[in-house]
């Protein structure tokens, strides 16, 4: 993130390509950061550049808004973002964050990354998964049944060999308490 004097504009430079749901996040995390730090931002260009690690054909989806605010919000206040730990999550414009599907994807590939918390939106520290099971009724006709299972992320991931917290948030000034101290 870039904070320059300008004319107030939201400027996204990506490698891949964009789409209208990572814009439309970038907007309202510039106005919830402008909210949060009191600093005026409508003369400040935010120019947001979202590189891709692996080949991947287009970047978008809203769960990223809340990672984006807390980066605003450093710039604005010229802090240092704790960089062992991720979040994801929708921003809204009161300042709440959003849930977010395949939290438990994301909690294995920010373990992977070997973060040591991840912060998700409330309510999202279980999720919800589905394993098959084979039922065998008769000689050669095999019925296969997915079945809801609940679990606890950490708890997951610690099964998975990682040793990763996971914390919930409600609003982005949480969150920043997080990642700014």
């Amino acid at each position: 993130v870039e904070l320059r004097n300008g004319e107030g504009r939201t400027l996204i430079n990506t490698q891949p390509k964009v789409g209208m749901d990572l814009q439309s996040s970038a907007r309202t995390a510039k106005i919830v950061a402008q909210n949060i730090t009191g600093t005026p931002l409508d003369k400040t260009d935010l120019i947001l550049t979202v590189k891709a690690e692996e080949e991947v054909e287009i970047v978008d989806g809203p769960s990223a808004g809340a990672a984006i605010t807390i980066a605003i919000v450093a710039a604005a206040l010229n802090r240092t973002i704790k960089q062992d730990a991720y979040i994801t999550g929708t921003i809204n414009p009161d300042g709440t964050i959003g849930k977010v599907g395949g939290v438990l994807e994301k909690a294995v590939a920010t373990a992977e990354k070997g973060a040591t918390l991840f912060v998700v939106p409330e309510g999202e520290a279980t999720t919800v998964i589905y394993k098959p099971e084979e039922h065998h009724p008769i000689p050669g006709l095999t019925i296969i049944v997915y079945k809801q299972y609940t679990v606890d992320l950490e708890e997951y991931l610690k099964q998975q060999g990682y040793h990763i917290q996971v914390l919930q948030v409600k609003t982005i000034q949480d969150a920043c308490n997080i990642f700014l101290s």
